[in-house]
């Protein structure tokens, strides 16, 4: 008689991609709202409720993604772990866009609710193909880079908090120009206008670098130790 898997068995390996959503939210996502309105111009909020705004969408919608997208990392990682994170994070960007533009768009105040947005087809088409670019390019190098410092140091989870840290960090510095051109387009800025701010100035592109990085450090201290104390022990 053959001992077919039960559902728990499969199910039980998204669960540590799925911790990683939730803690990404509650810690980092005070700090991605505010490189949001950095990135268009607009001034921080003092109202703590603000800062949290339209988390509901992206909560849901990063625990199935980031357990989809772990899940798949895994199966590929023994090719390369830049090819599983690049593959891993084409897929997931295709799935995730409409989310993303909501969360954009309820993080810059430019519309009041979720319906609001959703509302609006046309907007939630906006920026499918730059948002693919970019979440490809951050995946491939955050869990390819991540994957191969794990591989290189000592299994154990301040080296799994390093190796976060050092991906999470380093990808804003060379990849938040994509991050940069996404926000606006998704918020609806006029793409001859945004071609202007950036041709007068083009370390505009790297505008709210310094959130992100600040966002990763502890969001990475924390989020891999979970993930790989999760998948050791489920």
């Amino acid at each position: 008689m053959v001992n077919t898997p039960k559902y728990y068995d499969n199910l039980k390996h998204y669960i540590p991609g799925a911790s990683t959503a939730i803690t990404k939210i509650v810690l980092g996502y005070p700090i991605d709202t505010l490189k949001v309105r950095h990135q268009l111009n607009l001034k921080s909020t003092l109202n703590p409720h603000h800062y949290y705004k339209g988390c509901s969408i992206p909560l849901v919608s990063s625990i199935v993604k980031r357990s989809l997208q772990l899940t798949l990392y895994e199966s590929f990682k023994d090719t390369s772990t830049y090819y599983a994170g690049g593959m891993s994070g084409l897929v997931t960007s295709i799935v995730m866009n409409p989310f993303t533009i909501v969360k954009v768009n309820l993080q810059s105040n430019k519309y009041k609710t979720i319906r609001d947005v959703l509302s609006n087809y046309k907007q939630i088409q906006k920026g499918f193909y730059i948002n693919i670019i970019r979440d490809t390019l951050f995946s491939t190098y955050y869990l390819g880079t991540y994957g191969y410092l794990r591989n290189k140091l000592p299994d154990t989870p301040l080296y799994h908090s390093l190796s976060g840290m050092v991906a999470g960090s380093t990808q804003w510095l060379f990849l938040i120009p994509f991050d940069y051109i996404r926000t606006n387009i998704q918020c609806n800025v006029n793409h001859v206008t945004l071609l202007k701010t950036v041709s007068k100035s083009p370390l505009v592109l790297w505008k709210g670098t310094q959130y992100m990085i600040l966002k990763s450090l502890p969001v990475n201290l924390v989020t891999m130790v979970i993930y790989e104390y999760l998948k050791k022990n489920l």
